[in-house]
């Protein structure tokens, strides 16, 4: 786990050389996953730097940065992610926008653990 004001990224490639994000595209790229795939795996952190796919990779990036938010989970630290700017903008997301989508979120989880809650008996 990273320490208390470093990312997992940064603490990745200080101590390993490289990122998961990284790793993760060496091994889909191994392993032969389409070009969509690798990308969202290479670049769900930084979107930007996505040359292709961009709207799919800001997606899972957005919906990665939320969950984080919510603590739903581990990133492995404790960073509040942020979420990239011109993802945001790809969406039409505001921030209240994201606010409510947030919320969304957070009751679309608690619905789905009473769900799950009510079926263990």
């Amino acid at each position: 786990m990273a320490g208390h004001d470093t990312t997992i990224i940064d603490s990745e490639r200080k101590k390993l050389g490289l990122s998961h994000a990284e790793t993760g595209g060496q091994l889909a790229t191994e392993w032969n996953f389409s070009k969509n795939y690798l990308n969202i795996i290479l670049h769900h952190h930084e979107p930007a730097h996505a040359k292709r796919y961009q709207r799919l990779v800001c997606l899972v990036h957005v919906a990665d940065a939320i969950v984080r938010r919510l603590a739903y989970g581990s990133g492995g630290d404790s960073q509040q992610p942020t979420i990239d700017n011109a993802a945001m903008d790809r969406f039409g997301i505001q921030n209240k926008g994201l606010h409510r989508l947030i919320d969304a979120v957070q009751t679309d989880l608690n619905n789905g653990k009473s769900i799950l809650s009510a079926l263990e008996g």
